[in-house]
């Protein structure tokens, strides 16, 4: 039988407590329980600081801290971490307003026994656990929402602002062609209108893909040929900035059941940010991989943010691309696939790119992420499972460096 271990800190200045404590948690059946033990709230605080612990059984009554500020100064260090209040005071109201204020359970000291005491502590840590996949839960309900709407908007404004633009940019074309040729001045005014409106009509286009990307037209694709395929499509800028690329594909990879061409859309993105990530040249490298999902696999039997799990004996298709670029500031990380948001300067992003990006892949039950890689530059890492077409069409492997 697997043990379950739970690092407790009591913070309690009164010795016969702590070795009362300390006796009631090692009777428990299937728990290890890890005492660590402050008699203060300046020492108490400093344990919560440096981390690694799972639950805390706290005296309000301590030599430097007295009542329910000593809950609040903890709560304050630590907002997400379960706690019990050990008191020797019977008072309801106290107990009920630590309640409201976050306590998980309130225990009076002259009636605590072993089973109570260890039911306790497990039900804090689970109850904890469970309100905050709540949470979690009602968050993404929320997000969903308003993608949801986006996409709804994104259907009907499209249409309505597409024709007004094309006759703008006919007309913005029509005006530096016969007008102001000559006048450098109106030259760079009407340079300045044209980028308006390719920026608008970027924004429209990212919408429509957005709103458009509900079904899939799947069929069996090999992942390396996806790529191959992708990196025809991108030469040209990777050239223009002297980006150098490496590919790392894996010979003989399983056919993955995909959209070809909304895969193509998910790759074009990522290699043309990288490839703007790097005005100056660099190394862009892709890897593909492929294995079969383990149990004690980071991918298997979980929920992710986003909902994607993939379980035991799945084999799944990975395909890691890494740039030199700048990197990701890391409070920006976790907006990455917020609608409208962008790292890029003013003009050369829309930021529905990467939400679309993410769109395809959850429409695929697959997973992507995006983080800084060690020693400089961003990756994402895109996962994809296996699986047969059912046309009998397969798109052959493509294994090959570009540089």
């Amino acid at each position: 039988m697997q043990v379950e271990h739970i690092q407790v800190l009591l913070v309690e200045d009164d010795p016969g407590q702590v070795t009362v404590i300390k006796v009631l948690l090692k009777r428990a059946q299937g728990t290890q329980f890890e005492l660590r033990v402050a008699t203060d709230l300046d020492s108490a605080l400093k344990e919560l600081a440096a981390g690694g612990i799972d639950i805390v059984l706290l005296d309000l009554s301590l030599p430097d801290s007295n009542g329910i500020d000593t809950f609040l100064k903890v709560r304050q260090v630590a907002p997400r971490l379960p706690a019990i209040v050990l008191t020797g005071t019977d008072d309801e109201q106290l107990a009920l307003e630590l309640l409201r204020r976050g306590a998980q359970d309130y225990l009076f000291k002259g009636t605590i026994d072993a089973r109570l005491l260890i039911r306790a502590i497990r039900y804090s840590i689970h109850r904890l656990a469970s309100e905050q996949a709540l949470e979690n839960t009602q968050m993404l309900l929320i997000q969903a929402e308003k993608l949801r709407s986006l996409g709804q908007m994104a259907a009907s404004v499209a249409h309505e602002v597409k024709n007004p633009l094309a006759i703008l940019h006919m007309g913005i074309e029509y005006l530096g062609e016969f007008f102001f040729e000559g006048n450098e001045q109106m030259v760079d005014v009407v340079k300045e209108m044209k980028g308006a409106v390719r920026r608008a009509e970027a924004i429209i286009r990212d919408m429509l893909d957005y709103s458009s990307a509900r079904q899939l037209e799947l069929r069996e694709v090999c992942v390396n040929a996806v790529i191959g395929q992708t990196l025809a499509f991108v030469r040209h800028d990777l050239a223009r900035k002297k980006v150098r690329v490496e590919t790392r594909l894996a010979d003989g990879l399983s056919p993955c059941h995909l959209d070809g061409p909304k895969i193509e859309q998910v790759f074009i993105n990522i290699f043309t940010n990288a490839c703007q990530a790097m005005p100056n040249g660099g190394d862009l490298t892709i890897t593909t991989t492929e294995k079969v999902v383990e149990t004690d696999d980071p991918e298997a039997e979980r929920d992710d943010a986003d909902g994607v799990r993939f379980r035991r004996g799945d084999k799944i298709v990975t395909v890691e691309v890494r740039d030199t670029g700048s990197g990701i500031p890391e409070d920006k990380l976790d907006k990455i696939f917020d609608p409208f948001f962008t790292t890029k300067s003013a003009g050369n992003g829309t930021g529905l790119g990467l939400m679309v990006v993410k769109k395809i892949i959850d429409l695929h039950e697959g997973k992507i992420g995006i983080a800084n890689a060690v020693g400089g530059g961003a990756q994402v890492t895109v996962s994809l499972k296996c699986g047969a077409g059912t046309n009998g069409h397969s798109v052959l492997d493509g294994n090959k460096k570009s540089g």
